[in-house]
């Protein structure tokens, strides 16, 4: 199991959240099913995230995750769609209603998850570039400023604004880097990122030069 993977399994206190703007209408990438059944699978399976006091289920990918309401509420989208009216045709699993997240991927919610029930232990493990893009990709879509807070400031340690303080860590990723920051508009990492990738191609280019020229047993 990955270090990610362990959470609390206790109930969480509630989180505060703040507030921004936003045009009011369900997200389209957060599907209610309306089954009204109440089943424990079927062909989705149960994720590492799963509390027996928890009050909601994520399905993600056939991956479920029942958790807390209260620990989602850091993030605004989830905040403003459990403050809704529940339908009373909304599909139940395990006795809480369940919602299905189109789009995402479960090994990136396990990531969100890990640092939404204990973000002390989160920050004590080895930050992997995986686990800097889950944790980017959640909190962008569903508005987790801290989550993405943390994450942008890790990314920027690698990819710093001042090109004189990068180093070799650099150099890894930083392709998926690119498509990172375009994808959750992180302008501010792209010109070191695109230094780096120049920088490990010439380093690719010189090794394979270099081996062409050693001579042959």
């Amino acid at each position: 199991m990955d270090d990610h993977d362990e959470v609390m399994q206790s109930s969480p206190r509630p989180l505060k959240r703040r507030r921004t703007s936003r045009s009011e209408g369900a997200d389209p990438s957060i599907e209610h099913s309306s089954s009204g059944s109440n089943h424990a699978g079927n062909s989705s399976f149960r994720g590492r995230c799963w509390f027996n006091d928890g009050d909601i289920v994520l399905d993600v990918e056939g991956h479920l995750f029942k958790v807390h309401r209260s620990v989602l509420m850091c993030s605004i989208i989830f905040a403003d769609m459990l403050e809704l009216p529940q339908s009373d045709s909304m599909e139940n699993v395990d006795g809480c209603p369940s919602v299905t997240l189109q789009g995402d991927s479960a090994s990136d919610w396990r990531i969100a998850l890990s640092w939404m029930y204990d973000r002390v232990g989160f920050a004590s493990h080895a930050v992997t570039f995986d686990m800097l893009a889950g944790a980017m990709r959640i909190s962008t879509k569903y508005e987790v400023h801290d989550l993405r807070e943390w994450a942008v400031r890790e990314l920027l340690s690698r990819w710093p604004l001042d090109l004189t303080r990068m180093n070799n860590n650099a150099l890894p990723h930083a392709a998926e880097a690119i498509r990172l920051a375009r994808e959750c508009d992180i302008p501010e990492i792209l010109p070191a990122a695109f230094y780096a990738l120049s920088a490990a191609g010439l380093c690719e280019s010189w090794s394979r030069s270099t081996h062409s020229r050693l001579p042959r047993a």
